[in-house]
């Protein structure tokens, strides 16, 4: 069944809502990062010099998580409702706890 809110294609579904807010989580967390790194960048301080290995470190778990958001979004295109909560729900019995927080 498909749901119309406003904002929403006809075609958009509860579960395809919910995903483009995690999308939209994620990504609002990722600037916060390259803002954080940012300044970091343009800091006078010298403690808080940006090399690249801090860079690397900070940005490692927002990519994780993108990449884990990027699969869902891939593997539940074109399914609706339940199809799409049973693909989600197969792929959130993972061994992985970071995986399984992230889903």
């Amino acid at each position: 069944t498909s749901t119309s809110s406003p904002g929403s294609t006809p075609s958009s579904s509860v579960v395809h809502d919910a995903i483009k807010s995690a999308v939209r989580k994620e990504l609002r967390a990722c600037y916060r990062v390259i803002a954080v790194l940012e300044g970091q960048a343009t800091a006078p301080d010298p403690k808080h010099v940006l090399t690249l290995r801090r860079t690397q470190v900070w940005l490692e778990e927002v990519k994780q998580r993108l990449e884990i958001v990027a699969r869902c979004v891939d593997a539940t295109m074109g399914l609706c409702g339940g199809e799409a909560l049973n693909v989600l729900y197969s792929m959130s019995r993972h061994g992985d706890s970071f995986v399984v927080e992230t889903i």
